[in-house]
């Protein structure tokens, strides 16, 4: 009989079966498949395909984000239209989004809509049965950013009043952000925060064109700097139109402020009804001390809550018809509810109806700076003038003082309180800081010397022509162009080439550089394509005879650059005799 050897007979199968492997290979490449190049090919196909969308649908204005048009924010006050009741949270809180648990027969909500729809009926003039349910209702997520159609008309004419426009210029913009259901179907809705953000850019963009004086000088204010003068800037009109003079200073501090109330009181010796219509002292006793005895005019008082804001006075001055008006803070943003956006606003309607204006302002504030304060400084002004207003400006007074002085003035308490002034010279009153403020300011005054040529002098018209897309980072390629024309003397031309398609975002992106061009005395195109965006830009070029060009630095691949073209090349190539500036990207 054969017998197996031992060890043979001992040693056990550990062969891997057949099926192992096909089943790993087949688990390996479903977890490829879909978790990795299914999930990359759907992210990449909406980003090519629905950009906006892909990245949030994030409303953006300067490069800062605003907000999601698809995530509703809460809004009050007459000029604005408010949206739906949110129970998300404390409202509109998209960590807690979430509707209201509460039964319709529930007594708490009942009560609660019963109120929110006889305050709307009271807001709004109208019987509590004409109110819209979307106006009184949470939505299912708390954060919806609609209201109906029927809610935005029941709003139009109290927006419309508020902020002095027709109701058809308001009724326009809600049509325009009402968004249809896909392929039409399904409820139509109106987006609220983006209808608020176009109406406060549309306000951006408008410019509406006491007791008795004591004679006696203020004390003086011994190390307050002496003011350099421009010479007018402009003949007195045939007109009516009152006479301007603003008085410019580099920062907070300098002595703006006390010079012109230092001129009104001249004025006043002189025999001039003058007066002060607004006054920020900010509790400067130096601010203080040159205002007493002065004509105070009362401010206008508008209630919010349970604050009461006081603002310029423009009907009550309008009454009483002074020769002059101190108007301090020209950039300020006037208070929800005033009957203009900003005090320059007023001060345009004054100086309408014949009356004069002293005003004062801070050179950061400046539209056309607003990058370039923000690159050397690292602050980013908000509260913005445009360029316009004082290149319409009678006269123009700098009040300079060396950065040390001005530290120097802020450490002895004459600018902020105790509490602000180790963080103020550490943070915006930094020498550097000031240093490059001056400067800015000297360069300012510089230009609109130059500015003033002897009349009748020959040369050549410049035009500069920008050319932006619709991206955020376009608005500081028009300030540098405005920048330009200023100094050329120029026309400022700002161009953009029709997209095929145009997101809401980026027709709210256009809408601000329209105003914002408005404000740097600029003219505002959408151009219809003649080829590709690179042959119709050379076509406007041509065709305007523009002088210079600026465009920013491309964002296109080799790749697409091969594939669509080169603007700059393009421009470069088929332009003569034109000046082209490349703006890099920061």
């Amino acid at each position: 009989m054969t017998t197996l050897p031992p060890a043979a007979a001992s040693v056990p199968d550990h062969s891997p079966q057949p099926g192992f492997f096909s089943w790993l290979r087949f688990s390996l490449l479903w977890l490829v498949l879909g978790g990795a190049a299914y999930p990359l090919l759907t992210t990449v196909t909406a980003g090519a395909l629905f950009p906006w969308q892909a990245q949030g649908s994030l409303l953006q204005q300067d490069g800062r984000v605003l907000g999601s048009a698809r995530v509703g924010q809460p809004f009050s006050g007459e000029r604005y239209f408010v949206g739906r009741p949110s129970a998300a949270g404390r409202g509109y809180d998209p960590v807690n989004a979430s509707g209201s648990n509460l039964a319709v027969s529930n007594p708490a909500l009942r009560g609660r809509v019963q109120a929110d729809a006889q305050a709307i009926a009271a807001r709004e003039g109208v019987s509590a049965s004409q109110i819209p349910a979307d106006l009184v209702t949470a939505s299912g997520s708390g954060l919806d950013p609609h209201i109906s159609p029927a809610g935005a008309e029941l709003q139009v004419a109290r927006v419309a009043r508020a902020r002095g426009l027709d109701e058809a210029q308001v009724r326009a913009l809600v049509a325009r952000f009402t968004e249809r259901g896909p392929l039409g179907l399904g409820q139509s809705g109106v987006n609220v925060l983006q209808l608020n953000l176009a109406l406060d850019q549309l306000a951006l963009a408008r410019a509406q064109p006491g007791q008795a004086p004591d004679p006696r000088p203020a004390a003086p204010v011994t190390d307050a700097p002496d003011p350099i003068r421009l010479p007018p800037r402009r003949a007195a009109p045939e007109t009516a139109r009152g006479r301007h003079k603003v008085y410019v200073g580099m920062a907070a501090g300098v002595g703006k402020t006390t010079r012109a109330l230092h001129e009104l009181r001249e004025r006043l010796q002189g025999g001039e009804d003058a007066l002060i219509g607004v006054l920020e002292t900010h509790g400067r006793a130096d601010t203080i001390r040159a205002a007493q005895g002065l004509p105070l005019f009362g401010r206008l008082e508008l209630r919010r809550g349970e604050v009461t804001l006081g603002e310029l006075d423009v009907d009550g001055l309008l009454r009483r018809r002074p020769e002059t008006v101190l108007v301090d803070e020209l950039a300020h943003t006037n208070a929800p509810g005033s009957a203009r956006e900003k005090r320059w606003q007023d001060v345009e309607v004054l100086l309408a109806a014949g009356i004069n204006v002293l005003s004062t302002v801070n050179v950061q504030h400046l539209e056309s700076l607003n990058d370039t304060v923000a690159r050397l400084t690292g602050v980013r002004v908000r509260e913005r003038l445009p360029d316009q207003v004082l290149r319409d400006a009678n006269e123009l007074v700098l009040i300079d003082l060396p950065p040390d002085d001005l530290r120097a003035r802020l450490r002895a308490g004459k600018v902020y309180g105790p509490e602000k002034i180790e963080q103020a010279l550490s943070n915006f009153f930094t020498v550097p800081n000031l240093t490059a403020l001056r400067e800015i300011a000297l360069r300012q005054v510089a230009n609109a010397v130059e500015m003033e040529a002897p009349a009748g002098e020959p040369g050549v018209q410049e035009r500069v022509v920008v050319a932006v897309s619709a991206a955020p980072t376009a608005a500081r390629l028009i300030r540098r162009g405005g920048q330009l024309a200023e100094r050329l003397r120029g026309e400022l031309h700002v161009v953009t080439v029709r997209p095929a398609r145009l997101s809401p975002e980026q027709g709210r992106l256009l809408d601000t550089f329209r105003a914002v061009t408005a404000a740097l005395g600029g003219h505002f195109e959408v151009l219809d394509p003649q080829g590709s965006v690179a042959q119709t830009l050379v076509r406007y070029v041509q065709g305007c005879h523009a002088t210079q060009v600026v465009l920013g630095e491309s964002r296109r691949s080799r790749w697409e650059e091969w594939w669509r073209g080169d603007i700059i090349k393009t421009v470069l190539r088929d332009t003569r005799k034109v000046d082209v500036y490349v703006i890099t990207r920061e």
